[in-house]
């Protein structure tokens, strides 16, 4: 099994999240910016993010600027998607 390694850019690097952001995210218990972090090291704009959780940008302009926190099935989908984030790419692969 030989995985390639990709090469660190300078745009992943400042895509990249600390791991203690990542911890929280997958923890549920999300500091200001950590959302807006993890749509950032996805490398979606807010439209294309909100667009595939099914939400509105409103929405997720609350949850990234703290007025507004997650709750019930979209604090779980944004769990899932800080463990594995690969997830919501595939997905937008396959719409494409």
């Amino acid at each position: 099994m030989s995985e390639k390694i990709q090469k660190l850019t300078e745009s992943s690097f400042a895509r990249a999240i600390t791991r203690e952001q990542r911890k929280r995210l997958i923890s549920g218990n999300w500091k200001a910016g950590d959302l807006a972090a993890l749509r950032v090291y996805l490398g979606l704009t807010q439209k294309q993010f909100a667009s595939c959780i099914g939400i509105s940008i409103n929405t997720l302009q609350n949850w990234e600027q703290d007025r507004r926190q997650p709750e019930g099935p979209a604090r779980a989908l944004l769990r899932i998607l800080a463990k594995h984030p690969r997830l919501i790419l595939q997905d937008l692969e396959k719409a494409s």
